[in-house]
């Protein structure tokens, strides 16, 4: 029993843990013992799972639309610290049982 508790305090992710290593897998190679720890979270939390779906989904359709445009074509859109907290507020608003983020913009 023991070694069950030391393997689950060694293995499992809280969830902002759980999305930080989905987001650093989406841009780069995550280290095996990562790999296992997010497996290990992602078959327990289901809604990490679509979490992580909707984000490769996200970043697919991104960068198609990067592809098929000229940086000319794009206008540049700086976030203000109103359109900061309005998109943190409506994240929030519809976050589940995994708690409100980070209030400060750059906590996140």
């Amino acid at each position: 029993m023991k070694q069950l508790i030391q393997f689950m305090q060694r293995y499992t992710l809280s969830c902002e843990k759980a999305t930080l290593l989905m987001e650093m897998a989406n841009a780069q190679q995550l280290a095996p013992w990562q790999k296992l720890q997010l497996a290990f979270h992602k078959g327990m939390c289901n809604m990490c799972t679509d979490y992580h779906k909707d984000s490769i989904r996200i970043d697919d359709e991104l960068s198609s639309l990067a592809r098929s445009k000229k940086p000319s074509q794009s206008p540049r859109h700086e976030w203000t610290d109103k359109d900061k907290e309005a998109l943190i507020q409506q994240i929030n608003d519809n976050a589940c049982d995994h708690g409100p983020i980070k209030n400060h913009p750059t906590d996140i």
